[in-house]
């Protein structure tokens, strides 16, 4: 019962302790903080919502569990990618919206993969791509000595 509620603890408090050691003197645009503020509203909704359901006991109907985290970020990749116009996230926000569906529906075995599949591409491919697009992008820009 509180595996749950402590994992997301402690990963809140990792995430805080990051952001901290990370913060730095940059100027923040209107742009980053629209998009900053979509993915710490999910963090917030994931957090409250998963924590209650952890000690709620609730936390146990795998294909909600999906549906809802499929759902939760499908609308902060759709949001972020209309917002910045890119087709690639978008395209993620539709694999998540499927995943959301389909666990719905389908068998244990089958939202399980589904939700492995959706990680793989939305988190990793999806991370790995935004890594060399931004490198590409930095060899563009011109150097100011």
């Amino acid at each position: 019962m509180w595996a749950w509620p402590v994992t997301i603890l402690i990963a809140v408090i990792v995430t805080v302790v990051v952001a901290s050691l990370k913060a730095g003197n940059h100027p923040e645009t209107t742009l980053g903080r629209a998009i900053g503020s979509i993915w710490i509203a999910l963090g917030i909704s994931m957090f409250l919502l998963f924590l209650a359901l952890g000690l709620s006991g609730r936390l146990t109907d795998q294909h909600l569990f999906v549906a809802v985290m499929s759902a939760i970020l499908g609308m902060a990749n759709g949001a972020s990618a209309l917002i910045l116009r890119w087709k690639v996230q978008f395209a993620c926000a539709v694999v998540w919206w499927v995943a959301a569906v389909i666990t719905c529906f389908g068998t244990d075995a089958q939202s399980t993969i589904v939700f492995l599949v959706a990680i793989f591409l939305c988190q990793i491919v999806f991370g790995i791509y935004g890594v060399i697009a931004e490198a590409q992008e930095r060899k563009r820009r011109p150097i100011h000595a």
